[in-house]
This record gives structure tokens, sequence and C-alpha cells, in this order.
């Protein structure tokens, strides 16, 4: 139907090309939606991960200055040696 459904195509062709036009419709919408919604949830989680990341090189930085501030790690220089000691599994 068109508008309120008081005025609705009357030959085949005129059913034809309205049906077509809804499926069109359809098509340009409902593609888009899923692609942007797929490249959003994309982006949230690298900007969840990126936090999480910058979360943890805080906590090491923090833990290496309280080490080396109290003589216990002398050996660590930067955070990123820290961060291969932790992901190596060599830190308690």
């Amino acid at each position: 139907t068109t508008g309120y459904g008081d005025l609705v195509p009357m030959t085949v062709i005129g059913k034809l090309v309205g049906c077509l036009t809804m499926l069109l419709g359809l098509v340009l919408i409902a593609l888009p939606i899923t692609v942007i919604s797929e490249n959003f949830a994309q982006e949230y989680q690298q900007q969840q991960l990126a936090q999480l990341q910058a979360a943890e090189e805080q906590w090491l930085a923090q833990r290496l200055s309280e080490a080396n501030s109290s003589g216990g790690v002398a050996g660590w220089q930067t955070v990123a040696e820290a961060s291969a000691f932790a992901s190596a599994g060599l830190t308690s």
C-alpha cells in the first residue's frame, strides 16, 4: 500500500514495481546496518582492549617503582621489560 492504504496499485506492473521497491528498500537498509554494527562492535572491542592494556601498564609501572624503591627488583629497567617477564610467566 501507499500512505494510509487508500491508494493501491491495480495493475500487475504496478504491483510488481511496488514489490520490487519494497524489497530494494529492505536490502538498502538492512545490509548497511549489519556492516555498520559489526564495525562498531570491532571498534568498541579494540577500545576496551586498549584501556585494559593501559591499566595493566600503569599497574606494572607502579609495581616496578615500588619494587625498585624497596630494592626488590634491580634488573627490570622499563615497563616493557616487566611486561615481557610477566607475559612469559617469570614473575610472581
